[in-house]
């Protein structure tokens, strides 16, 4: 099915209903090309996966055939605190491959102020995609995405995720320690709304709300930052993503799930409480891997002999003495096996199709790494070891030394990186014990988290001495060449050398997790009244470089 562009006829007052949309009474098909059309009515944009109305309130996106109203996108400008009106649509792009809309936006204060220039914001959706692509050319402007969600996640792929539910975001609302991507989950466990942009300036946000005591997530935003580019995804499937609060006395126990997966993929639990987060990735379950790998913490994730999926959580003493639901393993697809239907998407899927990242090259890309030239211990082996098995190895011997040793290069790079990150968790610790104890929970709330990054930094997660066994194990590759039934040796090295990588891999963003989350939980303390204001703006400027690879 390809894209398509429509008029509605006449404006609607109200969220149009699933029979309307099903149904097209009246509406308008424009032509191929036509991009001179002026609309009487709403604009619709429409291909196989979605159904976005571009009316008065925003661009509101519907799925499963328009049966489903899942978000609403509108642009803010924070000084304003209104809610404004789109007040023009024109067509920037009518092809089969994409159509683009842009919406105009009014964004006086209700009725006051005198009419301004708009705020324009284009609406681009592709054939085949369940995609929204949106530009918000307002580089003061925030976007707001109004979904029903009940979890908000920060996937962090190779370390521990965070999560937000709305008990824990405080009115109005919190920063986000996000750089590039955030999930919501929608309410009722069918669909998840994730949010990815490109630029590194942009900022998340969620807004929450209490009343009556019970309290709820209103929105989440994202910054233009000089007018950048968001994606919204759509992924939808029965039972896509499933929430377990885990009781105080089942901490440490298996506990079986009542959910079954709607399809095969790499799944994730994220053990999640208002103390601390630890994530664990299902095994695939038709690879061979053990049914669950029970680590020193105590909380794993796995498959039944009749592929039920059960999780066992022990957090800490602190998460186990909690409140009864304060723990909960949150499961969702992080990424696609061999067996996942090619019509399904998951989370990395997502990446690559807005970031063109896979997980492995998003971090190293984050960190200045070179992952375009791929010479990661699992890009550089793929490689080597697709030689040895065809038998061409000899014929490439000088390419096979060329590409081991970049690979060298980069595993003393990574190396280097982390060791950074310990310098920089001794730097703000000395920082913390220099400055006046504040008031407040936030300097044990810094310190703690300068805890864990010099855990994740340590020898535990990336060995100080993996750049010298890299190499070593790189002279004995290049020692196989040429070499009579040398694959099977090739692959045990290369296992040996992507184990090295993993580690890195992880280590390196289990400490961008941290610096962000510090930097995150400084900005909070530094917008307070009380607290050691001037240490957390200057941790903030420490965090800044730091991400930016300048520390």
């Amino acid at each position: 099915m390809f894209a398509y562009l429509l008029d509605t006829g006449s404006p609607s007052l109200e969220s149009l209903p699933p029979a309307a949309i099903r149904e097209k009474n009246g509406w308008l098909l424009l032509e191929e090309d036509d991009t001179g059309h002026r609309f009487a009515g709403d604009a619709v944009l429409l291909n196989d996966k979605l159904v976005v109305v571009l009316r008065q309130g925003g661009a509101e996106v519907y799925v499963r055939d328009g049966a489903t109203r899942r978000a609403t996108l509108f642009p803010e400008r924070p000084e304003t605190g209104s809610r404004p009106r789109v007040a023009s649509l024109g067509i920037i792009e009518n092809s089969p491959g994409a159509v683009t809309v842009r919406a105009g936006f009014d964004m006086r204060d209700g009725q006051r102020g005198a009419p301004g220039e708009p705020l324009n914001v284009d609406f681009r959706l592709i054939t085949g995609q369940s995609l929204l692509e949106t530009h918000v050319h307002d580089p003061g402007a925030v976007l707001s995405v109004e979904v029903p969600t009940e979890y908000v996640v920060i996937p962090d792929f190779f370390a521990d995720d965070v999560i937000y539910d709305a008990r824990n975001v405080p009115p109005p609302g919190i920063g986000l320690p996000t750089e590039n991507l955030f999930l919501a989950l929608v309410e009722g466990g069918n669909g998840i709304v994730a949010c990815v942009w490109g630029s590194r300036e942009q900022e998340g946000w969620v807004t929450a709300a209490k009343d009556n005591g019970s309290a709820r997530i209103n929105s989440l935003q994202i910054t233009s930052a000089g007018g950048g580019t968001l994606w919204t995804a759509f992924l939808e499937n029965d039972g896509i993503w499933y929430v377990r609060p885990i009781q105080p006395f089942e901490m440490g126990q298996e506990v079986m799930l009542p959910w079954r997966p709607p399809f095969p993929a790499y799944w994730r639990a994220t053990f999640a409480s208002t103390h601390e987060a630890t994530s664990r990735d299902f095994p695939d379950a038709g690879s061979g891997e053990p049914a669950g790998v029970v680590e020193e913490s105590g909380t794993y994730a796995g498959w039944s002999d009749d592929g039920a999926p059960y999780v066992a959580c022990s957090l800490s003493r602190e998460a186990g003495e909690a409140a009864e639901g304060e723990v909960a393993a949150v499961v969702y697809p992080l990424d696609r096996t061999r067996k996942t239907p090619l019509d399904v998407f998951c989370i990395v899927d997502v990446m690559r199709s807005t970031l063109g990242v896979g997980a492995c090259q998003y971090v190293l890309d984050l960190e200045g790494l070179d992952a375009q030239a791929n010479p990661t211990p699992a890009g550089v082996m793929d490689w080597v070891e697709s030689l040895f098995r065809k038998g061409r190895d000899a014929r490439y011997e000088k390419e096979i030394g060329e590409r081991t040793a970049a690979m060298v290069v980069h595993v003393r790079d990574a190396q280097e990186r982390i060791e950074r990150y310990a310098g920089f968790a001794r730097d703000v610790e000395r920082l913390c014990n220099d400055a006046p104890r504040d008031a407040g929970s936030a300097h044990a709330d810094i310190l703690r988290i300068v805890s864990e990054l010099a855990r994740a930094a340590s020898a535990e997660n990336g060995s100080r001495d993996a750049p010298q066994r890299a190499a070593a194990l790189a002279r004995e590759v290049q020692a196989l060449t040429g070499e009579k039934g040398a694959y099977s040796d090739c692959q045990r090295l290369g296992g040996e050398l992507r184990a090295i990588g993993r580690a890195q891999d992880r280590a390196l963003s289990k400490c961008r997790m941290a610096v962000r989350r510090l930097r995150h939980c400084c900005r909070v303390a530094a917008s307070g009244t009380t607290g050691n204001r001037e240490l957390a703006l200057r941790i903030v400027e420490r965090t800044e470089r730091m991400l930016r690879g300048e520390e």
